[in-house]
């Protein structure tokens, strides 16, 4: 996958940290993103209420479809959210970050 663009979450030296404050931006900005999965992907589509499988159950097109993919370790971070180019048309990373402002972006 090549980048567009990416942020990152890093944990604190406490379990799930990353995770939990991966999760709740990506709910905040009202997109949706799948579950945790043994394969450290998360596929997220930049509409909310969009129920995600599971990343070893998306097929290659359903991979593709995704608007970003979170990897990393949900446990102890650090969590990157990758868009791939080209970003959707909806938004990109650098749009969300310039109009929220957002500091620590990778």
């Amino acid at each position: 996958m090549t980048d567009h663009g990416e942020m990152r979450w890093d944990g604190d030296d406490t379990d799930w940290t990353a995770m939990h404050a991966c999760e709740k931006w990506v709910k905040a900005e009202g997109y949706s993103i799948g579950p945790t999965d043994r394969t450290h992907c998360r596929g997220v589509l930049f509409e909310p209420g969009v129920r995600i499988a599971k990343w070893h159950s998306l097929t290659p097109t359903e991979r593709a479809g995704c608007d970003a993919v979170v990897v990393g370790s949900n446990r102890n971070g650090p969590l990157t959210l990758q868009m791939p180019a080209p970003a959707s048309p909806r938004s990109t990373i650098e749009a969300i970050i310039d109009a929220h402002q957002i500091d620590g972006a990778a």
